[in-house]
């Protein structure tokens, strides 16, 4: 459903009382980041946005002053009642990015992150804090062919633990405190999240479904065939398979095969093949067998019924709840997790996410939370901020079209515009 003007006045009347301190000022900022962050190189540059009407020493006094008086629970509770509130089944999206921060030595509880090199023969690697990221998969086919998603939640990852592993109890606190313990969950996440600790954290949550990638140099076993005996210990493993030795496996109990059509819109053929009820290797402190998996392997071919990837996609399923989802949709799920990605360089590149240098790190933390509000607010106004494209630009596909639903680019060139017809913080506050 598209959003009214009506609805984005709504949510930000509401978010304005979740602000107690510096309310005026950090809806300037927010505004200026959802409008303006995209011609500037430096977080100082969004006081010379036309919505900000303060003096950029404004910008300091917002993050310093009014953002750790911000309610942060209630405004990841304000999210979700407006944007997923009516959604029959919750899929959150997990990952960790990072945000470099090589040059401030005095930056407290810093460690080292993956960063991105080009220079060949560098090492991935820099120092600076690392970020674990929850957001919610939109049911709106619009809004998945634009690569929307639903901020929630981002929690600075300590330098002493695992960012996959503080990711999963970030995730059992949001479902706790949105009050979703008895509502059909699922996460997706990438291989990181197939660690023991993660599947023990996600067989917690008894409605819980944990859909993660599984590495193709992993061994998973088959249930024991029982001899009939009925003496000594029963089994506990059965036949093994390992993934990347397909003659270790055994008939799929399942297949399915269906056509899809790519992004550039060549048609491919897409085959599954699941096995039900397999087990990893266990511990004494996580009794794995216990807690079974639904595995699939995918694999896409083209028009000439070549393979489109060198290595076929191993996924798989966890929880009590996980024959409710097939594998078409098990699928579906796995292709939007990329979408996390799309909205990290969307951040770092549009939204100014890892331009703020400060060396407090609670600081750096609360402009991390800011940025998910601001993208917040622009996921609202996708159907509202007609596209200002460049003269260069109008003549592409993406501007020629008349869907609806704006990309999130597309929706930030237009939200300037769009300001115009809502209301200043300050007369919000004399409305209130």
């Amino acid at each position: 459903m598209v959003p009214q003007l009506t609805d984005v006045k709504t949510f930000r009347h509401k978010l304005l009382s979740l602000f107690p301190k510096r309310k005026d000022a950090i809806f300037n900022l927010l505004d200026s980041i959802a409008s303006h962050a995209h011609q500037c190189d430096s977080v100082v540059q969004l006081s010379t946005a036309p919505c900000f009407e303060r003096q950029y020493t404004s910008i300091t006094d917002a993050i310093v002053e009014g953002l750790p008086s911000a309610c942060w629970n209630e405004i990841e509770a304000l999210a979700y009642q407006t944007f997923c509130a009516q959604t029959k089944r919750h899929c959150f999206i997990l990952d960790c990015t990072a945000n470099p921060r090589p040059h401030a030595k005095t930056l407290t509880d810093k460690s080292i992150v993956h960063t991105p090199k080009p220079t060949p023969g560098n090492k991935p690697i820099c120092t600076g804090h690392q970020y674990a990221a929850i957001a919610l998969l939109p049911q709106q086919a619009q809004d998945a062919q634009k690569h929307w998603l639903v901020p929630m939640s981002v929690e600075r990852v300590p330098s002493d633990q695992k960012g996959h592993e503080f990711g999963m109890g970030q995730l059992g606190e949001l479902i706790h405190h949105l009050s979703l313990t008895n509502e059909p969950c699922i996460s997706i996440a990438d291989s990181l999240y197939a660690s023991e600790q993660c599947r023990h954290e996600a067989s917690k949550h008894r409605n819980l479904i944990h859909l993660f990638r599984v590495k193709a140099n992993r061994n998973l076993y088959h249930p024991p065939a029982s001899d009939g005996s009925g003496k000594g210990r029963p089994k506990i493993y059965g036949h093994k398979m390992t993934l990347n030795k397909p003659h270790t496996h055994k008939s799929p109990d399942e297949y399915v095969s269906f056509e899809h059509t790519s992004a550039k819109g060549e048609k491919q053929q897409v085959t599954i093949k699941a096995w039900y009820n397999m087990r990893f290797r266990g511990s004494m402190s996580f009794r794995s067998e216990e807690h079974p998996v639904t595995l699939m392997q995918i694999c896409l071919y083209d028009a000439d019924g070549k393979p489109s990837f060198k290595r076929p996609l191993f996924i798989a399923l966890t929880g009590a709840n996980r024959d409710t989802v097939s594998l078409k949709e098990a699928c579906h799920y796995d292709r939007c997790r990329y979408d996390i990605e799309h909205f990290f360089r969307f951040g770092k590149g549009k939204l100014l996410i890892s331009a703020y240098q400060t060396p407090e790190t609670q600081n750096e933390e609360n402009w991390w939370k800011l940025f998910f509000v601001a993208y917040q607010q622009l996921y609202l106004c996708r159907g509202l901020a007609s596209s200002q494209p460049m003269p260069w630009e109008r003549y592409l596909p993406a501007n020629k079209s008349t869907q609806a639903v704006q990309s999130p680019s597309q929706t930030q060139r237009g939200f300037a515009r769009l300001l115009e017809q809502l209301e200043t913080p300050a007369k919000m506050s004399l409305a209130r």
